[in-house]
């Protein structure tokens, strides 16, 4: 049986997992928006579809993977769901800033010619949908590992300040 530190090194572990998932959050949604402002040209518009649309995709997300972790009973099982999220997540940034910066070669654009809206609005949907629902899933999952769910939230909201601060020190 586990003694008193142990449990306490665990959590502390734990902790830093959970600031590490809103800090990844949140330079994801930065680097899309960036992304996703220089493939719309700086247009206000996109960030409020981007902001909208990475809410809702995050909140179904959730509420998608929130009935399947339930019937995982034992922890094992959840920070191996945890962990297969964790990967996902990785593939799909990456495959979203190639896809990304490549839209207009494959839209067949030609340089400079902006995108449609509708163009615009199918591939910003498209590069947001996958992140952002594994975001969101890798959330409950953290928040069902822990049984806690106010300090995943908590580790997590601070994870976002600092890679906000540091996103915004870094690439401003």
């Amino acid at each position: 049986m586990p003694n008193a530190a142990t449990r306490s090194l665990a959590t502390v572990k734990r902790f830093w997992v959970f600031v590490a998932l809103g800090s990844t959050a949140q330079a994801c949604q930065i680097v899309l928006l960036r992304e996703l402002l220089t493939l719309a040209e700086g247009t206000e518009l996109t960030i409020a579809f981007v902001l909208g649309a990475w809410l809702v995709f995050t909140a179904v997300g959730s509420a998608a993977v929130s009935a399947g972790l339930k019937r995982c009973q034992n922890d094992a099982g959840l920070a191996l769901w945890y962990a297969a999220l964790s990967l996902l997540l990785a593939m799909c940034v990456v495959g979203d800033l190639f896809a990304l910066r490549h839209a207009r070669l494959w839209l067949g654009l030609p340089p400079g010619e902006p995108l449609s809206l509708g163009q615009w609005l199918v591939v910003a949907t498209l590069a947001l949908l996958p992140v952002a629902l594994l975001l969101g899933a890798q959330f409950v999952a953290a928040a069902t590992l822990t049984k806690a769910p106010n300090r995943v939230y908590i580790a997590e909201s601070l994870g976002a300040v600092v890679a906000g601060s540091v996103g915004c020190f870094v690439l401003f």
